[in-house]
């Protein structure tokens, strides 16, 4: 088999290899940065395809194990709310404060009842009836009212107009919300600069200046080395070098894989092409030069960033996703835990919403008794926000 025939390696298999001191000499400080990123950069290339992988996995399984666990909530809630609209109704035998109680209970789960996508449309509906047949207003007109309360809020605390047009939803206020917070930042600097006095607005130290310039030409440095690797790779690899279907499909392949890294300044993956193909081997990578060490940092270090970012972003949208604190520290060798939590989360959740069902439909006396203790805890919790509200506003430098 020729040298271009060979099938494709995963991209893992083949990887550049640190630079290594020669005759006994040590490695320079820009050498040793140069091992160091390489290292964290392929430590941070693993751990993200490690995610990808179990994050994947997670999803296939919660939608078998975990899903139909919150079905049984959402339905074991609804059967709840359907148990207080029947008490209420029932009239005799409950003081006005336990009929309150009771339509203060049943406002709220069918609030949160009314868009639970693991409840069927015609369910999500039957809440919103059981609401308005008892609230002093209607669905509709509460969340109008909390989205006014919102904007109105925004405003306060911003300085921020949300303008006038209709909001259907809290989540498309906040959606607003941030994006008008986005166009008020990137248009600050630009004010800031133009009310800044034409006296204040310094020229660059010369040592500013000078570390600038050494930085520019390090890049271009660096630039010049990524395209140097690729011309190597594009004539390498050239379609009318090939000598049969397979070997152009495989060089096809390759130079699909040199042109997305090249795009992306992806000297990582140029280097790993270069080591498939046989244009270099381990060694030459590892006599790697100081000067040229110099030059590749630069962008070692901002494909560290990038992917270090990649990650972050898709552990935040998957912890926003299935309502996970998105400030919990994820790994992907935590999701097979995280994933037998939330099933016990969940089943502890459902076994205590049949208990509660349990007592409605019990004795007058037990209901009366669950009631104490529903207006109790709700007494708790007020105490206790009045205490953290009282906290926050003090200020021990008035006294």
């Amino acid at each position: 088999m020729s040298r271009q025939q060979r099938p494709p390696s995963p991209p893992e298999a083949l990887v550049p290899s640190l630079i290594a001191p020669s005759g006994g000499a040590q490695l320079d400080p820009h050498q040793r940065k140069f091992n160091r990123l390489l290292s964290q950069v392929q430590k941070a290339r693993q751990e993200l395809v490690d995610w990808e992988r179990e994050s994947a996995l997670f999803g296939t399984a919660y939608a078998q194990v975990v899903r139909p666990l919150l079905r049984d909530a959402s339905q074991a809630r609804f059967n709840l709310a359907e148990q207080l609209d029947l008490l209420i109704c029932a009239g005799k035998g409950w003081s006005r404060a336990e009929r309150e109680l009771f339509v203060e209970l049943l406002c709220e789960l069918c609030w949160g009842l009314a868009d639970d996508a693991d409840l069927t449309a015609e369910l999500r509906a039957r809440c919103q009836t059981l609401h308005d047949r008892h609230a002093p207003q209607t669905l509709e007109e509460a969340e109008r009212e909390t989205i006014e309360e919102m904007r109105a809020a925004f405003s306060e605390m911003t300085g921020l107009d949300l303008g006038d047009g209709d909001i259907s939803s809290p989540e498309e206020l906040l959606r607003r919300a941030h994006a008008r917070m986005s166009e008020a930042q990137a248009a600050q600097p630009d004010a800031e600069a133009d009310a800044q006095p034409a006296q204040r607005r310094r020229k660059p130290s010369k040592a500013a200046a000078a570390r600038a310039e050494r930085e520019k030409a390090e890049a271009e440095a660096a630039s010049q080395s990524v395209r140097e690797v690729y011309r190597k790779l594009a004539a390498a690899l050239h379609p009318d070098r090939a000598s049969d279907d397979a070997d152009r499909t495989i060089r096809t392949e390759r130079m699909q894989r040199a042109n997305q890294a090249y795009a992306a300044g992806d000297l990582l993956a140029l280097l790993s092409l270069q080591l498939e193909v046989e244009q270099v081997d381990a060694e030459h990578i590892a006599r790697i030069t100081s000067a040229r060490a110099s030059q590749l940092n630069g962008l070692l270090g901002e494909q560290l960033q990038e992917v270090r970012r990649s990650l972050l972003e898709q552990q935040f949208a998957f912890a926003e996703g299935y309502g996970f604190d998105p400030y919990e520290r994820l790994s992907a060798k935590a999701l097979g835990s995280l994933l037998k939590r939330e099933r016990t989360s969940v089943l502890a959740e459902v076994a205590f919403l049949q208990s509660e069902l349990r007592t409605l439909r019990g004795d007058k006396s037990i209901v009366k008794a669950w009631l104490r203790r529903q207006r109790q805890e709700r007494e708790q919790a007020a105490a206790m926000d009045d205490l953290l509200d009282e906290l926050l506003a003090f200020n021990p430098r008035r006294r």
